[in-house]
């Protein structure tokens, strides 16, 4: 027979999670998500020996959905700033471990360990100064300081992946010191595109992003009542 104290535990557990989700979907996520804070309490401490950067065109069907909703105006954008691709740039960290993460920013921030890169993606190996004692933790949490408030949220022209990798990178002043070119990799012009646009398309882009992020919430949960240290 069940006990009933554990049944009840359970219960609670179970709209606690529920208010939690709730609470996310209508306020947003302010942390990470929690199976990235498992990642983070896991590898945390961890010292990094690897830094590559990756970007790779943006897909297709992501380009002609913008295209539609902007009524053709993105592509024409496009076109007059003669922009042949737009990339989505994120980095792989290889932990002394030889675990190697997965580090980048959607709608939400994403870490993901042994990550499966497109053939397609361009790379820069990031030179590591022997100077850069740096764990997997003091990375993202020096790259959250850099950004502040912006470093949860994110909007797809003006707090979007290039900017999250470029924080992350000039928050380690050694290490962009030993990779001046670095950010010729990372940073693409897109003034163009953000000038160009209406306002009521930029407001559409930030409520598709709104609602995706909080979507993010009811498939992979809030986590609010978690921390990691």
């Amino acid at each position: 027979m069940a006990n009933l104290n554990e049944e009840g535990a359970g219960l609670l557990d179970s709209l606690k999670n529920f208010g939690e989700r709730v609470k996310g979907v209508i306020f947003g996520r302010n942390n990470y998500p929690p199976a990235e804070r498992n990642i983070i309490q896991q590898y945390g401490n961890d010292k990094i020996i690897g830094i590559t950067i990756y970007r790779e065109p943006l897909d297709e069907k992501i380009n002609g959905l913008v295209n539609a909703i902007t009524l053709g105006k993105f592509n024409s954008i496009k076109n007059k700033y003669s922009i042949d691709e737009l990339y989505h740039l994120f980095m792989v960290v290889t932990l002394e471990n030889s675990v190697p993460i997965l580090v980048e920013k959607n709608e939400v921030i994403n870490l993901h360990q042994y990550p499966a890169i497109k053939p397609k993606a361009q790379k820069f190996v990031l030179n590591i100064p022997p100077n850069f004692n740096c764990t997997f933790k003091q990375l993202l949490d020096a790259g959250q300081a850099y950004m502040g408030k912006d470093w949860f949220t994110y909007d797809p022209l003006s707090n979007n992946c290039q900017r999250f990798i470029m924080s992350i990178l000039n928050a380690q002043p050694n290490l962009i010191k030993a990779n001046p070119t670095a950010n010729q990799f990372v940073v693409q012009n897109v003034s163009g595109l953000e000038r160009d646009l209406t306002p009521a398309t930029k407001s559409l882009f930030n409520g598709i992003t709104g609602l995706a992020s909080r979507l993010n919430v009811l498939a992979r949960g809030a986590g609010f009542g978690v921390n990691y240290k």
